[in-house]
């Protein structure tokens, strides 16, 4: 009796420390509040009180004037005229469907995406980005570009910076950054 009873002690007492290292992988309540993530550039703002939003660029892109037949509410462009920084309100069913509407105000124009994703905006509104090539009827050469949007109101807003390689490098993270800094007003 006594060596039954040794023999369910030492189970027991071997039960609780081969458990003890997995008591560590529970997952753990966040204690404090995700901090805002700072900028790699020093930002200006577009906001937009019609639709309702703002969004952040680098401060030294200059707002150019809107002379394309394109669904676009800001353009700005680097010194250099680029990148280029453009925001777009179309209606389509899909983010695709948006990202053609933005870009293909022009007959000629040619979308080539690379990838597309699903993605989420600061405040948790869910957006989807993709990366491609623009081809424009004015454009030399095709254009390098990164695009995010996202729905309000039934409405795409699209937001998109582009760049020509040879001119100024493609720098996604950059350029999703930028994306990213879109906010809806409540």
């Amino acid at each position: 009796m006594i060596k039954a009873k040794w023999i369910l002690f030492v189970a027991v007492v071997m039960s609780i420390v081969l458990m003890l290292p997995l008591a560590g992988c529970a997952p753990k309540a966040p204690t404090e509040k995700p901090v805002p993530a700072v900028l790699s550039f020093e930002a200006a703002e577009y906001t937009n009180t019609e639709y309702g939003f703002s969004v952040k660029y680098p401060k030294e892109w200059v707002e150019q004037p809107i002379t394309e037949p394109l669904p676009t509410i800001f353009y700005a462009a680097a010194p250099a005229r680029v990148p280029i920084f453009i925001i777009s309100v179309v209606e389509g069913a899909t983010f695709t469907d948006a990202l053609n509407a933005a870009v293909s105000g022009a007959d000629g124009t040619d979308v080539a995406i690379k990838s597309e994703s699903e993605t989420k905006l600061a405040d948790g509104t869910k957006a989807y980005q993709a990366v491609y090539k623009f081809k424009h009827p004015a454009a030399p050469m095709a254009l390098d570009t990164y695009s995010l949007g996202a729905m309000k109101a039934n409405k795409w807003l699209v937001v998109t910076v582009a760049t020509v390689g040879l001119l100024a490098k493609f720098d996604e993270a950059m350029f999703s950054e930028i994306g990213h800094t879109l906010q809806f007003k409540k």
